[in-house]
């Protein structure tokens, strides 16, 4: 049972050791010197040094005590853990900041909820009522709104003749609604 461990705890380290490397990034870029070698020749020369890297971590740690080998492997795994304890806290920290940021946005959409069909006939028919005392033709509501923009303007107010003509457009049908 102890050699299924070592040779365990031994596959665990190497693999940590080896994660990502592939193929050692320093003989791939420092073929040997005077000796011309094709890519291939040099990727194939790569390969037999990771696997050379790899034989000769092996040797070294079958060389240890089991002792050793486990305080390796426990150091090894906590590292490993450390590490992802510190990828979930930088995810919570990204979850918080997503977190408030839709709370405030769901705080400015809750002020701003659109007009109940009944609430906006009404506000309709007031600005009908106002327009016919005023004596304010609204029955060409784009014409109309021309008008009424150049008037919100002298009041520092900016609203378009179309979003103008738009509302006063549907002027009559509020009030033909309302009517008893």
């Amino acid at each position: 049972m102890e050699s299924d461990e070592r040779a365990r705890l031994i596959e665990y380290l190497l693999k940590q050791e080896f994660r990502g490397h592939g193929l050692s990034k320093w003989l791939l870029t420092h073929p040997s010197p005077g000796v011309p070698t094709s890519d291939v020749a040099q990727r194939r020369q790569a390969e037999n040094g990771v696997e050379a890297e790899i034989a000769s971590r092996r040797m070294a740690l079958e060389a240890l005590p089991t002792s050793e080998l486990r305080q390796r492997y426990q150091d090894e795994h906590m590292r490993e853990l450390e590490a992802e304890l510190d990828d979930a806290r930088k995810e919570i920290k990204q979850l918080k900041q997503e977190n408030a940021r839709l709370r405030v946005m769901e705080s400015t959409g809750a002020t701003e909820k659109p007009l109940a069909t009944r609430a906006r006939r009404t506000l309709l028919c007031i600005i009908g009522v106002l327009a016919k005392s005023q004596q304010f033709d609204v029955s060409e509501p784009y014409k109309a709104g021309v008008v009424l923009e150049k008037a919100l303007d002298e009041l520092g107010v900016k609203v378009g003749h179309r979003s103008i003509g738009d509302y006063l457009n549907e002027v009559p049908e509020a009030m033909d609604s309302r009517r008893t």
